[in-house]
């Protein structure tokens, strides 16, 4: 794993961002905490409704479907399977952290899908506990996002989502303006398991504090599917847009694009610290790297396959692919 020898970037917790979701266009101001008070979360199979998502999580059974609307301030901790969906023409349906805690930690093993959500200004720094991870999102089930932005959030690591588990993005999703303030990972971090970003997803204006600004992966599976898109992310070291450590595979399929992505060191667009894996009309373009590799940075020993310098590889700073010199 790369030491930070970069300049240290940050995001303020202000944002302003729109998206697109079923049956319009959603514009999120940034709200006080005491917005909780607007919170609706509704159990249909029990007829209930709660003021808070923790409580209304408590009171269910395994396999029920929660129905959101307004803003709920707050953390919450899922240990059950459950859906959780946002209510199609009602009010914005907002889980929001108010910038004194992680939103969503979601237990070992449990399966959980996020729909038409706007997971926002979580914030986690270690003060007492050892798991600053996941500023939005610490899942270590298996978590399916549809429809969902997940917005300014901050950890240590993870800024977006910190996973050990298993990830899927679908749908328009999108990850953007979430930050590590110490390590790797501004969208996503993953410590093993896998990501699929699927659909037209996008992972966009995240940053990190060392390597990956948008994805970060290790002993894990990152794959790009569609239409999906990892651009105008910044790593103060390597990796801009994606960074694959140790053991980690990155796959793209379909029409996926890296794009405009910067890293103050190498691999503006990819730092392939193990497997990178081209296909069909992927394209990896028009990102910058301070040194070395602004498309491709190919570390030690790593394989890259299907890259095209020139063609699919294209347009980037500084040099399209490059390769780890002096390896013994």
């Amino acid at each position: 794993m790369m030491r930070m020898t970069g300049e240290l970037r940050t995001l303020g917790a202000r944002f302003s961002a729109a998206m697109a979701l079923a049956g319009g266009l959603l514009v999120l101001p940034c709200t006080g905490a005491g917005a909780d008070a607007d919170c609706d979360v509704r159990n249909p199979r029990l007829g209930a409704s709660y003021d808070a998502l923790q409580a209304a999580v408590d009171a269910a059974d395994a396999g029920d479907k929660l129905r959101v609307a307004g803003i709920c301030v707050g953390s919450t901790v899922i240990d059950r399977k459950l859906t959780i969906a946002g209510v199609p023409g009602a009010r914005r349906a907002i889980l929001d952290g108010g910038r004194v805690g992680r939103v969503l930690e979601i237990d070992d093993g449990v399966v959980v899908r996020l729909q038409r959500l706007v997971v926002r200004r979580g914030l986690v720094w270690t003060d007492g506990d050892e798991t600053a991870d996941g500023g939005g999102i610490l899942n270590r089930g298996r978590l399916t996002l549809t429809d969902v932005a997940v917005l300014a959030n901050s950890a240590e690591r993870g800024g977006g989502i910190f996973s050990t588990g298993d990830v899927t993005l679908n749908g328009t999703t999108i990850i953007a303006r979430n930050e590590t303030v110490d390590t790797d990972g501004g969208g996503i971090a993953l410590d093993g398991g896998k990501l699929t970003v699927n659909d037209a997803t996008s992972i966009r204006d995240n940053s990190a504090a060392r390597g990956g600004g948008g994805i970060y992966g290790v002993n894990a599976e990152i794959t790009l599917e569609a239409s999906s898109s990892v651009h105008d992310n910044r790593a103060a070291t390597g990796g801009g847009g994606i960074y694959g450590d140790f053991e980690t595979a990155v796959v793209l399929n379909g029409a996926t694009s890296v794009h405009h992505n910067r890293a103050v060191e190498r691999g503006g667009g990819v730092f392939d610290g193990t497997r990178l894996t081209m296909n069909d009309a992927s394209s990896i373009t028009d990102n910058v790297a301070g040194r070395r590799g602004g498309g491709i940075f190919v570390g030690c020993y790593a394989e890259l396959d299907g890259a095209d310098a020139g063609s699919n590889v294209r347009g980037n700073r500084s040099g399209d692919v490059r390769f780890e010199q002096g390896c013994p």
